[in-house]
């Protein structure tokens, strides 16, 4: 087994992904290898990276011609192919290890992407049980309901997430953000500003933040000013 490791890791150095791939799958059909997990995730990992790497030189060919009508449908098809992978890849995850909260997250956060609301709720719902989880759950449940036009349940998620992050980080921004957008489609444009002031005070180059508050302060001033 050690030896189909070696193998495997000498062709992703070498970029060549369909030999570390095929290597990994005969190491599998060992008998080491089928009683190791590990070797599973690292397949469908490779997968992954394949078919991003496809998407990435496909991308780079439209870049220099973007009529190229059959480029253009090689990037749909495999960027539907890469999404449904992830998807089935998470899914089977976590049937196999219901209780991996990580795997949760994944599954939960694949399945907003692809507008599956309900079912990624219940995912993460789940997810934010592992503390490390816990507040990216709770923004992909803010994000969620707000897809479902449940603002008010939105808010509640989001606010929670706040306050339990209590360094001014990447992720902090985000949760504010969210509820920012949460208030600006339910309406309150007061309460929104509010949020966006608190990132705009730390990093006022964060996403649009500055011309959402600049709109603001514009809107505020009378017609004759």
């Amino acid at each position: 087994m050690d030896l189909y490791r070696d193998i495997v890791r000498q062709f992703i150095s070498a970029g060549d992904l369909d030999s570390a791939i095929a290597w990994l799958q005969r190491g599998r059909l060992t008998t080491m290898g089928r009683a190791d997990p590990s070797l599973e995730r690292q397949e469908s990992d490779l997968l992954i990276q394949r078919l991003e790497k496809i998407s990435k030189q496909l991308r780079e060919v439209l870049a220099t011609n973007p009529s190229d009508a059959t480029n253009k449908a090689a990037l749909e098809k495999n960027e539907v192919e890469l999404a449904d992978y992830r998807l089935k890849t998470a899914g089977s995850l976590v049937e196999r290890y219901p209780n991996d909260y990580a795997y949760r997250f994944d599954f939960g956060s694949l399945l907003l992407a692809a507008g599956r609301v309900e079912d990624a709720v219940q995912q993460l719902q789940y997810a934010q049980r592992n503390p490390k989880y816990r507040q990216p759950s709770l923004l992909a449940l803010g994000k969620a309901f707000v897809l479902s036009n449940k603002f008010d349940i939105a808010i509640e998620q989001l606010s929670l997430a706040k306050s339990e992050i209590h360094m001014m980080n990447d992720l902090k921004k985000d949760v504010i953000y969210e509820l920012g957008s949460a208030y600006e489609k339910m309406g309150k444009a007061k309460e929104a500003v509010d949020e966006f002031k608190i990132i705009y005070m730390a990093d006022s180059g964060f996403r649009d933040v500055a011309k959402k508050i600049n709109d603001f302060y514009e809107g505020q001033k009378s017609p004759s000013a």
